[in-house]
């Protein structure tokens, strides 16, 4: 999670990690500002970035060998699997889904 801040930090060093009983999600200026959800487990990360479903985006993560869960049509998030090793491996990725995810939600 402390990664995935930090990443998300490049973009604004304002936002910091509201921690629920479900999920940890970000907070801005004392409110939250949930762009992405973090969801640690013992050997992975799961995290749901909330940005609209594109065919480009799509390939992009499935070039990159990620492994995903189906996209949340509900909420309107990709959900991956993340290991260490898939962070550093595909962290432009990782950075770009979360920049254009936080630039969506801050409109």
């Amino acid at each position: 999670a402390d990664k995935l801040l930090a990443i998300a930090n490049e973009k604004d060093p304002t936002l910091v990690l509201n921690f629920t009983k479900f999920y940890i999600g970000t907070y801005k200026d004392g409110q939250a500002f949930n762009f992405m959800f973090i969801r640690p487990r013992k050997k992975v990360t799961n995290i749901d970035i909330k940005l609209a479903r594109d065919g480009a985006m799509d390939e992009r993560i499935k070039k990159a060998e990620l492994e995903i869960l189906p996209y949340d049509e509900r909420w309107g998030t990709y959900r991956l699997i993340l290991s260490e090793e898939d962070m550093q491996k595909n962290i432009a990725l990782i950075r770009d889904l979360l920049r254009l995810s936080y630039q969506n939600r801050a409109e």
